[in-house]
Formats: C-alpha cells, sequence, structure tokens
C-alpha cells in the first residue's frame, strides 16, 4: 500500500502476546475468535496470533501450553471457516512490546489490532474497525483507524480506551505504514519499560507529517 492507491481490506489480524495462565488468557482470545458479524457475509476473514513470551511454567519438554489453541477442542468453539489461529513461540523472554512487533510482522494482514491477554475485545470491535477502513481507503490508504477499545481486565473491569491515547490499544494500524516509517517497538528491557508511549509517539509523529496517508476514526469514536 503506497501513495494515492486504493486498496481493499482482505482481513484483520489480532496480536496477542501471552504470558499468563490459561485461566486469564483464554477470557482474551476467547473474545478475539468470537467477534460478531453480520449475515451478508462481507466481514472479511481474520486471524488471531498468539505470541508466547512466557515467564515461567513452560512444560517439562518445553512446548507452549498455548497450544491448546490450535486444538480440535478449542477449534468448536469458534467459527473455523472464518478465523485462523496461529502460535508463535518465543525462544526466549521478549517482553510485552517485542512481542507484539514480532507478532504483527508475522501476521497474514497488513491491517492488525494489538490486544493484551489479560483483556477482552469488544464483541464488535473488528467489525468497526473494518467498517471504517474500507469507507475510508476509498480516497486514499488509511494509517491507522482510531476507535473507543471497549476493554476488561482478568479481574472483569470495565475499561474503555480512547483511540487516541498514549496507549497501542484502541486502534487498528497499517503495518505497511509502520514499516514505510520505521516505528518499531523498543527491544530487550526497553521493550518492557517503553511498550505504549514511543511507539504511540512515533506512529503520531508520522501521520501527521505523511499526506499521502490518512486517519480514520470508527462509528464508536464521537
Amino acid at each position: 500500500i503506497g501513495g494515492n492507491s486504493k486498496m481493499t481490506t482482505k482481513g484483520l489480524s489480532v496480536i496477542i502476546p501471552a504470558w499468563g495462565d490459561l485461566s486469564i488468557v483464554s477470557n482474551s482470545v476467547l473474545s478475539a475468535v468470537r467477534q460478531w458479524a453480520p449475515s451478508d457475509n462481507k466481514y472479511p476473514k481474520y486471524e488471531v496470533v498468539i505470541v508466547d513470551d512466557w515467564i515461567e511454567g513452560r512444560r517439562e519438554d518445553g512446548t507452549s501450553p498455548y497450544d491448546y489453541y490450535l486444538s480440535e477442542e478449542f477449534k468448536k468453539l469458534y467459527d473455523v471457516e472464518r478465523v485462523e489461529v496461529k502460535l508463535i513461540i518465543n525462544e526466549e523472554h521478549k517482553y510485552q512490546g517485542e512481542s507484539r512487533e514480532i507478532g504483527y510482522q508475522a501476521a497474514k494482514y497488513d491491517y492488525f489490532v494489538l490486544l493484551d491477554c489479560d483483556d477482552m475485545l469488544a464483541p464488535n470491535c473488528l467489525y468497526r474497525y473494518y467498517e471504517a477502513i474500507e469507507d475510508a481507503s476509498k480516497q486514499k490508504p488509511v494509517s491507522y483507524v482510531a476507535g473507543n477499545l471497549l476493554s476488561f481486565d482478568k479481574n472483569q473491569y470495565r475499561n474503555k480506551i480512547p483511540g487516541r491515547s498514549i496507549w497501542v490499544q484502541g486502534r487498528c494500524y497499517n503495518r505497511v505504514f509502520l514499516n514505510k516509517h520505521e516505528v518499531h517497538f523498543l527491544t530487550g528491557l526497553y521493550s518492557r519499560q517503553g511498550e505504549d508511549y514511543p511507539w504511540v509517539n512515533k506512529l503520531d509523529f508520522a501521520a501527521r507529517h505523511d499526506t499521502s496517508y490518512q486517519n480514520a476514526v470508527s462509528s464508536d469514536e464521537a
């Protein structure tokens, strides 16, 4: 995607860096694979990319506990014709920011959403982003979509995250735009200490100065 070329969204990716036990992470993954879709089949296929950044608790043979989400048992809980689940296993602990980047750089689709493993997407989140991208990209490509993301932490605390905040959640991003402007998460220990603000700051600076792209607002944001 570049310049003023028009595009059509072929799909969306949800990136979930995960390190907690299944009792926490499952709420996040389920909210992603069970996204609402209209009955007219205009909604695109999408994928959920889980990045195993497990701190403690790996099995003795080194395999990931998150391979449960690839099992036939878990596939019974969502529409496998519409949703694909992938698992990436970090060889060492990369922390939040770097794990996010590992996930979205490996994703199938150019537009992606970042989701923490102790949060949940609102049921219609991806469809709102999809609608906004499809509508706006008739003019020129979109750098990101901002919207109010309704999420829940592990204690089920309801939290609305505004799409133009310093947090990475609440937006749907264009990977091509990010790579064009070399917007990357910090690595190593800095990945933990600068997991949100430096990345969002660089993104917003690039979006303000690249007139060949535009930003979009989902219908959930006033």
